[in-house]
Formats: structure tokens, sequence, C-alpha cells
């Protein structure tokens, strides 16, 4: 395995239990995300919660900052979103810079649980990190055979 890629394994590798330290469901409204030098990586996401849907660790208008995995594909089929059958999954940056609303999934150390929680009306199940508002754009190719 290449040495770049063994921080992101990490990452990914460090799923907390539900039940570990706290079980919080939160709606954020992301105010800035900071992208790696290197991708895949880490990008730090910086946002305010909106709403507790779950869980005391947190509250209304508390700053919170995130490390979500993220990265580019290089494909032209998007990467998988982090949904319960995919696990842990890179976001696109772009997306995640394009984004204003989310939702997350943490224990109170701000770590990501990628385990759902139960369904919360219009939000469904959370898990890990999801971008509520953000689009993936075309990929170069796709829209090339689009045209």
């Amino acid at each position: 395995m290449p040495r770049r890629l063994l921080p992101l394994v990490s990452l990914l590798l460090a799923v907390v239990p539900a039940a570990a330290s706290g079980d919080n469901a939160l709606i954020l409204h992301v105010s800035d995300v900071h992208v790696p030098d290197k991708l895949p990586g880490a990008c730090k996401v910086s946002a305010t919660v909106a709403d507790v849907l779950q869980g005391s660790g947190y509250r209304t208008s508390q700053p919170v900052s995130l490390d979500v995995p993220c990265g580019m594909y290089t494909h032209a089929i998007p990467l998988a979103p982090a949904v319960q059958a995919h696990g842990a999954q890179l976001t696109m940056p772009d997306v995640l810079k394009a984004s204003r609303i989310a939702a997350a999934h943490l224990d109170d150390a701000g770590h990501l649980i990628w385990e759902p929680t139960r369904p919360y009306g219009r939000w469904g199940a959370i898990w890990g990190y999801r971008v509520l508002d953000g689009a993936l754009p075309l990929h170069r190719a796709v829209w090339a055979k689009v045209r």
C-alpha cells in the first residue's frame, strides 16, 4: 500500500461505534472547507450546529470542526455517496465547498460515526457526513458524451 494512502486508510478505519462516548445526530450550517494539499485526505469542515436531532453532546449555534474523508474521482462514474450500504466514502472537495447544509453523526469528541441513526423525517437516517444541498458536477468525460 502506498504510504500516501496510510493517513486516509487510518481515517476510514477509525469507525466509532454508535454507543461510544456519545451518539449525536446534527444538522450543520457549513461556513468553510479546507482541502488538504494531497488527496485523498481529510477535508476540514467548519460549521455551526443548526439543529440537534439526537444526543446531548452539542447545542444549537455551537461551532464544530470535522475531518471529512475527501478526494477526487478520476473516472466518469462519481464516487458512491456515504450511505449505509457503502460505509465511509470520500466526498468530492468541490461538493463539500459548494455545500452550506450538511448532516453529521458524531461522537462527543467530534469523530464521525459511520453507523445509521434512526430516520429523522425529511432528513432520513444520518451516518457519517452527508451533504444535504450539494450536487455532483458532471465529470468532463460524461459532459463530452452528453453534448
